[in-house]
C-alpha cells in the first residue's frame, strides 16, 4: 500500500495496481487547515460496465461503485462518481474519528499514588493529532520549555485482549506551517509546500517522548510514560 512513483500532479501518484489520490482534508469541520489523505483506487471494467474500488486506510473503509451503460457514458460517469462519493464521505470520517477522539481520547490522567502528577490530553479544533496540554510529574511541569506539544501515533496497534489495545505516540512540538506553495492551491513560493515540518521534531522532546494509551472498549482509560516509567489512570 505505498506508491510506486509520482505522476505531474501534486494529487496523483501510481501504485501497483493503485491509482493513488492525494487528498486534502479539513483537519476539522470547517478548518482551513487540511491534512492529506491517499485514497487507493482502481478503475476497470468491460464494453458496456465499469467499476472502481477505492480504499481508505487512513480510516479503513472502502467502497465500490458498479455502472452498467453504454460504453462511452460509463468510462465518462465512473470519474465524477468515484470523486464524489471520496469528497463527502473521506471528510465525513475523518470528522467523525475527531468526534470520537473528543469523547474517548481526551480527558485527565492522574498517577494517584504521586501528588502532583498528571497530565492532559485535548482535541483542539483546526490542529492535528492530540493534544498535549499539560504534563506535571511530583508538582514539576515538564512542559515549560514547549509552546505546544502535539502527539501522533507512530506503529500497529497491539492487542490486549478482545476489548483493550495499546497504542504508542510520539510527541512532537508543533509549529506553524508556511502556506502550501502556488502550484499546491495556496499562497506560498514555490518550496513553501504546507510542509509537515512536524516530523522533523521527532526525537526533540526527550522529557516526554512516547506515551502509550491503553484503550479498552475504545476509550482511552490510562497513559504510560516510558521516558519516566508512569501510569496514569483516567481521572474519575
Amino acid at each position: 500500500m505505498k506508491p510506486l512513483g509520482h505522476t505531474s500532479s501534486l494529487a496523483t501518484s501510481v501504485g501497483a495496481p493503485w491509482e493513488v489520490e492525494r487528498l486534502p482534508i479539513p483537519v476539522s469541520p470547517g478548518s482551513n487547515h487540511t491534512r492529506i489523505s491517499d485514497l487507493y483506487t482502481k478503475l476497470g471494467g468491460q464494453s458496456g460496465y465499469c467499476a472502481v474500488f477505492a480504499l481508505s486506510p487512513d480510516h479503513m473503509i472502502g467502497y465500490s461503485i458498479l455502472i452498467a451503460a453504454p460504453q462511452t457514458e460509463c468510462v465518462s460517469d465512473r470519474y465524477p462518481l468515484r470523486d464524489l462519493v471520496g469528497e463527502v464521505f473521506i471528510p465525513a470520517a475523518e470528522h467523525a474519528g475527531v468526534e470520537n477522539a473528543a469523547l474517548n481520547y481526551a480527558g485527565t490522567f492522574v498517577e494517584e499514588n504521586m501528588d502532583g502528577t498528571n497530565l492532559t490530553l485535548s482535541v483542539d479544533e483546526g490542529r492535528p493529532g492530540l493534544g498535549l496540554q499539560s504534563l506535571f510529574v511530583n508538582g514539576t511541569d515538564m512542559l515549560t520549555s514547549y509552546s505546544s506539544v502535539r502527539l501522533y501515533p507512530i506503529g500497529p496497534e497491539t492487542s490486549i485482549n478482545g476489548h483493550s489495545k495499546l497504542l504508542s505516540f510520539r510527541a512532537t512540538t508543533a509549529k506553524s506551517s508556511p502556506p502550501r506553495a502556488d502550484v499546491d492551491g495556496g499562497n506560498g513560493g514555490m518550496f513553501n509546500s504546507g510542509g509537515c515540518t512536524t516530523w522533523q521534531e521527532v526525537g526533540f522532546t526527550p522529557d516526554i517522548d512516547e506515551l502509550v494509551l491503553e484503550i479498552v472498549n475504545g476509550r482511552v482509560e490510562s497513559v504510560s510514560s516510558l521516558l519516566v516509567g508512569l501510569t496514569m489512570g483516567r481521572e474519575k
